[in-house]
């Protein structure tokens, strides 16, 4: 904790965090969609569970009135392009030990896609079931992104990350793949459906 990386690290987190919370707090915004391309997926993503616990730490304390995080039920869709969240998973964060409570410890400090707030039960009275609509964009040719299986936990499920594949380019470029997300027609459908009719339409 002591590394320079490490304190580095903490800071782009908790900045992405200040933004996310400034957002969810104007009382003018009644939805948010959360975008991210390449490590700013990664970032995106350990920003969402890092507010998610502290939602949970929130909730777990008997705290009986609203708090700061109840907001993030505006979030709607968390969408990923060129995504290495998989590839940082095995490259950095695989653990194992032969004590099998180590490795489940392990596990479950990393987070999943069923966690707060990408699924939420009773946030709020009436509130029912709330569940972040978590779409993946990726190129086969970009070298950096692939489908994400790490999120889903140990026995993946295929309802928590809706993969959609997409081809920049007839001619294999993987450079070219891992920029063009923004100018491939579908990811440009995807997020206009997602940011301005707040639906998916594939």
């Amino acid at each position: 904790e002591k590394d320079v990386r490490y304190r580095k690290r903490r800071e782009i987190l908790a900045a992405s965090e200040d933004i996310l919370m400034h957002v969810i707090a104007d009382a003018k915004c009644d939805r948010i969609v959360v975008v991210g391309h390449s490590l700013g997926t990664a970032i995106a993503y350990q920003t969402l569970l890092d507010v998610g616990r502290r939602m949970k730490a929130s909730r777990e304390s008997g705290v009986a009135q609203p708090t700061r995080y109840d907001g993030l039920r505006k979030i709607s869709h968390f969408i990923t392009l060129g995504s290495p969240i998989d590839r940082i998973n095995y490259f950095f964060q695989l653990t194992f030990s032969r004590y099998h409570r180590f490795n489940r410890v392990a596990d479950e400090l990393m987070g999943r896609s069923s966690d707060l707030p990408f699924k939420m039960d009773n946030v709020a009275p009436n509130a029912g079931r709330q569940i972040i609509r978590w779409i993946n964009v990726r190129d086969p040719a970009d070298p950096i992104a692939s489908r994400l299986f790490s999120p889903r936990g140990t026995i993946p499920n295929r309802h928590e990350i809706q993969e959609v594949s997409i081809s920049s380019s007839h001619v294999p470029s993987p450079g070219g793949a891992h920029t063009g997300y923004f100018e491939s027609e579908l990811a440009a459908k995807i997020l206009y459906d997602a940011c301005i009719l707040g639906r998916e339409t594939l």
